[in-house]
């Protein structure tokens, strides 16, 4: 069931299996992470109980992929001009700035000038 006790899940994240000892299992591969909240419900008979509400989550593993580089270059220092001819360019892309160890699973999708 979902956190609030009453409605059924649909998530793909925890399965519990149909016989006893009823071992739940979670999924440990889910690259973008996830959080979910359940309950259990358990029955002996016709008779009832119902868990508290838990909450189970995976951090992304994206998270530990995408890393700032240390000393991506030396400073750079540019003159004033009141005429400017060109831009100047600082870096190749983000990877100037990062160093991705997974870009096939967690590729960088956007980047921002803070």
């Amino acid at each position: 069931m979902k956190e609030d006790c009453k409605t059924p899940s649909t998530s793909k994240n925890v399965k519990i299996e149909d016989k006893w000892p009823f071992k739940i299992t979670t999924d440990q591969q889910s690259i973008l992470g996830y959080e979910d909240g359940f309950c259990l419900e358990c029955f002996i008979g016709e008779d009832k109980t119902i868990s508290k509400p838990f909450k189970l989550s995976q951090t992304s593993k994206c998270l530990t992929t995408l890393n700032a580089k240390k000393d991506p270059f030396s400073p750079v220092y540019f003159d004033f001009s009141a005429v400017i001819l060109d831009k100047h360019n600082i870096g190749n892309g983000y990877k100037t700035f990062f160093k991705n160890t997974d870009d096939i699973n967690c590729p960088v999708d956007k980047c921002e000038v803070l």
